[in-house]
C-alpha cells in the first residue's frame, strides 16, 4: 500500500537556497541605488545572482531524491502543474511512498 510522507526539509532547504542569493542580490542593489557602487559593476553582480537563482530553483524542482533509499525521482507531470492548488509530491516507486513538499502549485486566480 502507497504511503504518503511529507517532506518539510526540502521545503526549508529551497527558502535557504533563496536566500542565499536574494540577499546578496539585494545588498548589491541597494549599494547601486546608493551610490556606493557603478551601474557597470552592479548591474552584472545582481544578474549573475538572478542567474545562479534561477539554475538553482530549475535543478531543485526538477530533480528529488526518496529521503528513504536515495532514488532519484522525476519530477511531477506538466499536466499536475494544470491542477491549481495542488502540492508538488514525488513518487518513489521502489519503496512506494509519495513524498509530499509544503508547496503548491498557484491558483489560476493568483
Amino acid at each position: 500500500m502507497t504511503q504518503r510522507k511529507n517532506d518539510g526539509a526540502w521545503g526549508r532547504w529551497h527558502m535557504l537556497q533563496n536566500a542565499l542569493y536574494v540577499v546578496p542580490g539585494f545588498g548589491v542593489g541597494a549599494l547601486v541605488i546608493f551610490g556606493r557602487l557603478s551601474l557597470a559593476i552592479g548591474a552584472p553582480i545582481v544578474v549573475l545572482f538572478v542567474g545562479v537563482g534561477i539554475a538553482l530553483d530549475a535543478i531543485r524542482f526538477n530533480t528529488y531524491r526518496c529521503r528513504k533509499c536515495g532514488s532519484r525521482l522525476a519530477a511531477p507531470p506538466k499536466w499536475w502543474a494544470a491542477r491549481s492548488g495542488k502540492r508538488f509530491t514525488f513518487y518513489c516507486p521502489d519503496c512506494d511512498i509519495i513524498w509530499e513538499t509544503n508547496f503548491y502549485y498557484p491558483d489560476a486566480s493568483d
